[in-house]
């Protein structure tokens, strides 16, 4: 069995220019929980958790630039990433790559989270 035969869906990201305009409909239509959230450099972020699982993280720019303000300005707010989490990340981006996906901002810094981006 392959380490990223067990993949599990994580959370969905969304981008948008200010994310106190989301928190209403997140908690009172959807019936998310305010979770964890931080300014993070050149964004600030926070999640919400779902009674039925998984979770939604909002995404705002902070500051004059940054990626952020990249990315709504080309594609306007919307889905900016949705994570799953594996066993192995070496492994999974092996494969995304022998599959033709290029990987981008792979992050193994942390020993509690490592990322990478598909494209």
């Amino acid at each position: 069995m392959s380490l990223v035969d067990r993949v599990l869906f994580d959370h969905i990201a969304i981008a948008l220019p200010r994310m106190a305009d989301a928190a209403p409909f997140l908690c009172a239509e959807l019936g998310g929980e305010p979770d964890a959230g931080q300014p993070s450099g050149v964004f600030a972020w926070g999640t919400y958790r779902f009674e039925g699982g998984g979770s939604i993280e909002i995404m705002e720019p902070a500051g004059p630039s940054g990626f952020l303000h990249r990315f709504l300005a080309e594609r306007g707010a919307g889905i900016h990433h949705v994570t799953f989490k594996v066993p192995s990340l070496a492994e999974a981006c092996a494969r995304a790559e022998s599959a033709g996906y290029d990987i981008i901002g792979r992050d193994e810094s942390d020993p509690e989270w490592k990322e990478a981006f598909l494209h």
